[in-house]
């Protein structure tokens, strides 16, 4: 009878050790967004600052520069979309999984992460907003100290 209950407490130690591995860290990115002076006047104190997170995807053939096309704006939903406002550079940022826009996305492995500049307070592009990227995209959840730069004008397409 000892024997058994012993194995039995082996088992749930087991499980209960198994649950506290890095699985179970939170899951956070964090960081700080900033503007490069050619474009910070051109922010106002009515802006609204919109860090996007995405999935990575595969990229099969050649790699593009990810701040000179940022095609995961237009190809793959957005897992986050955290609003800031008012914006005051530079922005530091926290997302955790409880960010996240819907429940059955899952918040783990690689990411892009994106931050725009809306002037009409929209998280969709449109004439005027201004847009960055973190230049080592793809991020893993769990990064920190991210650096964005808000660095070009936002995509229209």
């Amino acid at each position: 009878m000892k024997e058994i209950i012993k194995l039995v407490l082996f088992f749930i130690l087991t499980l209960v050790i198994g649950s506290c591995s890095a699985e179970s860290k939170p899951k956070i990115i964090r960081g700080v967004v900033n503007i490069t002076p050619a474009y910070a006047n051109k922010g106002g104190p009515s802006d609204t600052l919109y860090i996007f997170v995405f999935k990575a995807l595969k990229k099969e053939g050649p790699e593009s520069a990810p701040e000179s096309h940022p095609a995961y704006l237009r190809e793959t939903p957005p897992l986050v979309i955290k609003k800031i406002s008012p914006v005051l550079f530079p922005v530091k940022f926290e997302i955790s999984e409880q960010d996240v826009l819907f429940p059955e996305n899952q918040f783990k492995d690689q990411i892009n992460v994106v931050a725009r500049l809306s002037r009409s307070g929209s998280p969709l592009a449109k004439k005027g907003d201004l847009e960055g990227v973190y230049k080592k995209n793809p991020a893993k959840v769990g990064d920190q100290n991210l650096e964005i730069l808000i660095n070009q004008e936002a995509s229209l397409n």
